[in-house]
């Protein structure tokens, strides 16, 4: 469990602008399990990286201390020669290279960075500061070349099925006319259930992810209008988003829904999960589809 614990928690500081809420980051690891080590520790050592946390990982103290017992060794002498690093008279870290210049406290360890990797041109590319210990040294960003790839229809076949990615509406309807029993699939968490477990058959399997028409997201004066694609991620934040601009009165099956998501499965599942799929199930325990009855939501 511990490496789907650590890769969710870094996937969350990786994608957050700011240190996360202690409720960002429990939610953040909603859908992982442990059956030894417990909740609470685990949870406990996340929370040092939440905002305004008594013993932040990233707070003056712990930077200060780190910095000084690393500078001045055993507190006894600051480092020189090999050690390259001691306080001056503010507690700033210095580089005995002949050059005086404020080291970057590396955020992963609390010790100065004295090997150069927080002052690289990629480092300060990446917004790298000297005066600022959390983003001194980062990781390198995701591909931009990725980010502005325009997607492409795609068809991949296989031994056991074969599977389709349409990008436009056309596409999809044309898809389903040459095969009328074609899977529409999202992001498979029922559809992958049936073939491993149930021993269900589908030759032919079309993701409508990339269709713009069942993506979108549409607020009008008094309705909001949700794609077939549209993941459950989306949803989550735009009932955020609009409970708080509109006000909990105005928008109650909106908090509804915010509420009920918050439970269902994890972030890793409501990211590829589609308010169309959950629908369309039509399983006798669904999440959503009450709420859609209460809410009097039609579907078209």
């Amino acid at each position: 469990c511990t490496p789907g614990f650590v890769m969710s928690m870094y996937a969350l500081l990786r994608s957050k602008k700011t240190k996360p809420t202690e409720l960002e980051i429990e939610e953040a690891l909603g859908g992982n399990l442990c059956r030894c080590t417990g909740y609470r520790p685990i949870l406990e050592g996340f929370k040092t990286f939440a905002r305004n946390a008594p013993d932040s990982a990233y707070s003056g103290e712990t930077i200060n201390g780190s910095a000084d017992a690393a500078a001045n060794g055993n507190g006894l002498n600051g480092l020189n020669g090999n050690g390259h690093a001691h306080l001056n008279g503010n507690g700033d870290a210095k580089v005995l290279d002949g050059k005086s210049s404020t080291t970057p406290i590396c955020p992963s360890t609390g010790q100065p960075c004295t090997n150069g990797c927080g002052n690289t041109p990629a480092a300060k590319a990446l917004g790298a500061a000297e005066d600022d210990p959390i983003t001194a040294v980062r990781e390198p960003i995701f591909p931009p070349e990725l980010k502005r790839r325009v997607p492409q229809p795609l068809a991949i076949g296989g031994p056991i099925a074969t599977w389709h990615r349409p990008t436009t509406l056309a596409g999809l309807l044309a898809l389903k006319k040459a095969h009328p029993d074609a899977r529409l699939v999202c992001g498979n968490t029922e559809v992958g259930v049936e073939v491993k477990f149930k021993n269900m058959k589908y030759p032919v399997i079309v993701a409508p992810t990339h269709v713009p028409e069942l993506t979108e997201v549409t607020v009008d004066e008094d309705s909001l209008v949700l794609g077939a694609s549209v993941t459950l991620t989306t949803l989550l934040t735009t009932c955020e988003t609009l409970t708080l601009k509109l006000g909990p009165v105005s928008t109650s099956g909106l908090v509804a829904i915010k509420e009920q998501l918050r439970w269902f499965a994890g972030p890793q599942v409501r990211n590829v999960s589609s308010v169309g799929g959950n629908v369309c199930t039509a399983s006798p325990i669904s999440d959503l589809n009450p709420l859609w009855i209460a809410c009097g939501a039609t579907f078209e």
